[in-house]
């Protein structure tokens, strides 16, 4: 089982989600070279910095902690993310209390601001307060330091202009999406279906979207597809119109899909995914966040039947 909690540089999948794997092939290489999971359950954190909302990015690890099955006999590899300062130390801490692992795995870099001031012993979280739960729990585990092997010699700086031996962080990104969407068919040739207004509710995470503005917000983006409790939904005023969310809520995703075209005049939203039938028929919300598609590939595309402009 592999649980991995970096939402922006991410061993698999899409950036903007946490997800918990099951693994049957050798991981070898760059994490946009990896083979897809067995299975997986995610969440949408919507975001590559969980320091813009870091409570939710606690509660979305706590559901996938919850998710793991009871007395496994499965070995659990849980990468997280490399924030190691201030509020990424108390979160990697949270991490580890609620995971409750038996080996600590702790990368030094020769860049110091890259390592965490301290080494992650038991005595040194357990001696650290929560800003999430009251208690603190006991932690026992064997922690084992490396130094980093994939920086390069001869850069001195973390800066772009040195790489320090791997690409930029959007770059790579990009490169994650594309692999994604290469071992599917292309988003062209995805069933599309038509999803009336007043079925669904609207939702964007990484930003603050006025409610009249949210299907431009989403228009040619890839959202998640989510079931949320019904006493989370604010319904429309006008029958015919969208939902939306009372507040961001912490879910298993359903799927992915684009967001292929609206049409204003029968009020039908275009969305092209391949996910089962069956489980679409339990989603009740789309949610945008940080994910999209790579501007190389918006810029090649054309106007099509389900590319409908937003206003007339």
């Amino acid at each position: 089982l592999f649980l991995d909690l970096d939402p922006g540089q991410r061993e698999f999948g899409l950036p903007g989600y946490i997800s918990l794997s099951l693994i049957v092939k050798p991981v070898l290489g760059p994490n946009f070279c990896q083979p897809e999971p067995k299975w997986e359950k995610s969440v949408y954190f919507g975001d590559i910095n969980v320091g813009n909302n870091p409570r939710r990015y606690i509660e979305c690890v706590s559901l996938l902690v919850k998710s793991l099955p009871e007395a496994s006999k499965t070995p659990l590899l849980v990468n997280t993310m490399g924030w190691c300062q201030g509020l990424g130390l108390s979160l990697n801490t949270e991490i580890i209390r609620k995971v409750k692992p038996t080996v600590v795995v702790q990368l030094n870099s020769r860049f110091k601001k890259k390592n965490y001031a301290h080494s992650l012993s038991c005595e040194y979280l357990m001696s650290k307060p929560s800003s999430w739960t009251h208690k603190t729990p006991k932690l026992s585990y064997s922690l084992l330091e490396f130094n980093a092997v994939p920086e390069r010699k001869d850069a001195i700086a973390m800066t772009s202009k040195h790489s320090w031996g791997i690409p930029q962080a959007s770059i790579l990104r990009d490169i994650q999406t594309l692999a994604w969407m290469g071992r599917r068919a292309q988003f062209k040739d995805l069933p599309v279906y038509s999803v009336p207004y007043a079925s669904v509710a609207l939702h964007v995470m990484h930003e603050k979207v006025p409610d009249r503005g949210l299907l431009a917000a989403l228009a040619y983006r890839i959202v998640d597809l989510c079931s949320v409790p019904e006493d989370k939904i604010l319904p429309a005023k006008d029958r015919e119109s969208y939902s939306i969310l009372e507040s961001s809520c912490v879910t298993l995703s359903c799927g992915l899909g684009l967001v292929r075209g609206v049409d204003t005049d029968s009020k039908l939203i275009f969305l092209a995914t391949d996910c089962p039938e069956e489980k679409l028929k339990q989603v009740n919300c789309l949610v945008g966040g940080h994910l999209s598609i790579p501007d190389q590939i918006q810029k090649l595309q054309k106007s099509g039947a389900y590319l409908a402009p937003l206003d007339k």
